[in-house]
């Protein structure tokens, strides 16, 4: 039972430790696709199997704005005065 748990775990840490690899080489890119080996970013290999993408859209955007004008004068000295050795520390000002 142990074995079966650390396999099962060591399986599950690998599977987060996986990543998306960028081939920066066009040409050995283009080799990899055209020989049906990998793409491994983008969206050719739902082309090369024949699905249709689309565009999701956007329903409830969020119009981004700076950062200080989500505080209020009263949020902003709450902020002030829980933090004050951060602000000093790092010389913080907003």
């Amino acid at each position: 039972m142990k074995a079966l748990f650390f396999f099962s775990l060591a399986l599950f840490c690998n599977i987060l430790t996986a990543q998306i690899v960028n081939i920066p080489d066009a040409n050995f890119e283009n080799a990899l696709v055209n020989e049906n080996v990998a793409k491994l970013n983008g969206n050719a290999l739902f082309t090369k199997l024949g699905f249709k993408l689309f565009e999701i859209p956007v329903i409830n955007g969020t119009v981004k704005k700076d950062y200080r004008d989500y505080y209020t004068e009263k949020s902003k000295a709450l902020v002030a005065a829980k933090c004050q050795k951060d602000i000093d520390y790092f010389n913080y000002s907003f």
